[in-house]
């Protein structure tokens, strides 16, 4: 199928639905808030939602830094991996037997599902999904 720009697009793109985050958004623009029927916002992770201040202070202060100007280890930075490591026996105690190089870090839950699957699958592939699932990994 050509798009209007000119340019094919795959089945698999035209096949996928529309993403509901900025659908959700729409909704809730248009919804008339009231003291006694707050709009409440129950979504993580979604962009529009600034960090806590102290965490933009410590990003600001990081961004500042020529040394921070360039590409990390491809499993993420080494000093955050060891901080969840740490986090994870503190968490789990004796049982996590974890060590840095067991963990890598992405940006995002879709990256990792899509590592995940790139690992473990091949084009052609089947998937099973449990429902629900989360909407752009059909």
């Amino acid at each position: 199928m050509t798009a209007k720009l000119g340019f094919s697009l795959s089945r698999g793109v035209l096949s996928t639905i529309s993403p509901p985050i900025p659908k959700a958004y729409e909704w809730a623009a248009r919804y008339k808030a009231t003291p006694s029927k707050p709009l409440i916002d129950m979504s993580q992770g979604v962009p529009g939602i600034p960090p806590p201040e102290e965490l933009r202070a410590a990003i600001a202060q990081a961004s500042a830094s020529p040394d921070h100007f360039s590409y990390c280890r491809w499993d993420g930075e080494p000093s955050l991996r060891s901080a969840l490591v740490e986090e994870m026996k503190a968490v789990y105690g004796s049982q996590a037997d974890i060590k840095i190089e067991d963990v890598a870090l992405t940006a995002g839950c879709n990256l990792a599902f899509m590592a995940v699957v790139m690992t473990l699958a091949d084009a052609g592939d089947e998937i099973i999904l449990p429902v629900p699932w989360y909407f752009n990994h059909e």
